[in-house]
């Protein structure tokens, strides 16, 4: 999956369908305390919303394997079908009634930690430094959260993991743009894919602060 064969044909749409009529997403526990503080603390911050994950292990199939070696899984439906699976909604608890059609970002996964760290400081409508007792280094207490969920997800293997964001509100859970948060990190070594979800409601004033 990480590994691109250049000679390799792009697959056609009807072998693709076939793939996604048959493949399923397997939901697997990997037990990550990191990964489960983030979420917590990242809950705490969204006082009308939450934050939630979840992780699942990719298909085995040439066809997907030929869009995740060359970052493009958006060409072959991915998130859509991630999204829309059933072990993504039951483990997330949202009500999705079909695939959602949803665009996201392709990123490398050497900023992850940034975004995280700003996900939680700014994200939701409570600040994360009102979250604690000890209001100094807030920051950096959050960006050391940030990395050891990265650390956790990534290891050293930031050839192998690519990460997709989006705000949309591809199903009714989410709240305005300004408060969502999905991230998608696919670990093309270990074929996963860890999903975050986070949303809240609130005045628009508060994202320009």
């Amino acid at each position: 999956m990480h590994d691109p064969n250049w000679g390799a044909t792009r697959p056609r749409g009807g072998s693709l369908e076939e793939v996604w009529g048959s493949a399923t997403f397997e939901r697997i526990d990997l037990g990550s305390k990191p990964v489960e503080a983030y979420v917590d603390a990242m809950a705490a911050t969204r006082s009308h919303g939450d934050a939630r994950y979840c992780c699942v292990e990719i298909p085995d199939s040439p066809e997907i394997d030929w869009f995740a070696s060359r970052n493009c899984l958006a060409d072959a439906d991915f998130f859509s079908r991630l999204l829309g699976s059933e072990p993504v909604t039951d483990e997330l608890g949202l009500d999705v009634t079909e695939d959602p059609d949803v665009s996201m970002t392709v990123e490398t996964a050497l900023s992850m930690d940034g975004t995280l760290a700003e996900q939680l400081v700014h994200g939701g409508t409570v600040s994360y430094g009102d979250t604690l007792d000890q209001q100094y280094g807030t920051f950096a207490k959050a960006k050391r959260l940030a990395e050891e969920f990265r650390d956790s997800v990534v290891e050293d293997r930031y050839e192998e993991v690519t990460v997709h964001r989006t705000r949309e509100a591809w199903c009714e859970w989410f709240g305005e743009p300004h408060w969502n948060l999905t991230m998608v990190v696919v670990d093309r070594r270990y074929r996963l894919a860890w999903v975050l979800v986070a949303t809240d409601e609130g005045p628009l004033e508060r994202v320009e602060e």
